[in-house]
């Protein structure tokens, strides 16, 4: 799902990717019911938060559950929310998925234990209110046009400017706790301009909700770092894209069950953008 557990912190993918993992290991040790046990072959498959979710369950299983990355065969993620801070700011002003951005805020304040109340405008902090238990399917087209500047107090002209914030965001950028340990498949779409947002800005065009140049550049930094990663674009938004992916993601996954070798697109990837940490604003 979207958001997991029952804070909905979206955007806080470490927590996805430790639930994750915990549901696995739940699922192996299970008596009966299940059909898995603790030598079972293991996929990762998920598309928006749960691509989110499979991604870091993924990048953390070496560390937290060597058991289970032992077991991975392959993880398959699509339109996955690869570094929230761009995110925030590439849905401001969509007429489809504006109302991410105070999700965002939210989701990673529930995480953090963050209080935003002194940096929220009266807006802000009704707009925050009524979505503080929104998922997205519920939340997408209203607000539409939303911007920083009608949620945030003046004097925050960018949401650089929280340092708490700042220092949150910054530690839910995928592809900086080691590598897949299996290999990958990556996909996003490309056609956000078809909901409404802006195709063209600070990070680029992607599907809507999270920018496609975020993804390719985590494709990227995982093929220097050795791993085998299948990489592809769809020319549509978040929604429309996920059934290409599926068609994709499917039978890739299957073919990693049966010992095919994995296909790669690495040196063929397109650069994309930076990753580096958001830098707090004065």
């Amino acid at each position: 799902p979207d958001h997991e557990g029952q804070p909905a912190e979206l955007g806080a993918g470490p927590a996805y990717g430790y639930t994750t993992l915990d549901s696995i290991r739940a699922a192996s040790s299970t008596a009966s019911g299940t059909g898995v046990s603790s030598s079972s072959k293991v996929a990762l498959m998920g598309y928006g938060g749960g691509g989110t979710a499979s991604e870091w369950a993924s990048e953390l299983a070496g560390l937290y559950a060597p058991a289970v990355a032992s077991r991975l065969v392959g993880t398959a993620i699509g339109g996955a929310m690869v570094d929230p801070g761009h995110a925030l700011r590439y849905v401001e002003g969509s007429a489809t998925w504006a109302s991410v951005e105070p999700m965002l805020l939210s989701g990673i304040a529930r995480a953090f234990s963050v209080d935003l109340s002194p940096y929220l405008s009266t807006n802000g902090t009704n707009v925050m209110t009524a979505l503080a238990s929104a998922s997205l399917a519920t939340a997408k087209g209203t607000n539409a046009g939303l911007t920083w500047s009608q949620i945030a107090k003046s004097q925050y002209t960018s949401p650089e400017m929280i340092k708490p914030y700042v220092k949150a965001v910054n530690q839910l950028t995928m592809g900086f706790n080691g590598k897949p340990l299996a290999p990958m498949y990556i996909g996003h779409g490309t056609g956000g301009n078809v909901d409404g947002t802006p195709q063209y800005g600070t990070y680029g065009n992607g599907d809507g909700i999270s920018p496609a140049g975020d993804a390719r550049t985590l494709a990227r930094t995982y093929c220097d770092k050795g791993a085998s990663i299948k990489y592809e674009e769809y020319t549509t938004p978040h929604l429309t894209a996920a059934g290409s992916w599926l068609q994709a993601a499917y039978p890739w996954v299957v073919d990693r069950f049966d010992g095919v070798k994995a296909p790669t697109s690495c040196g063929t990837i397109a650069a994309g953008n930076s990753l580096a940490p958001l830098a707090w604003v004065l």
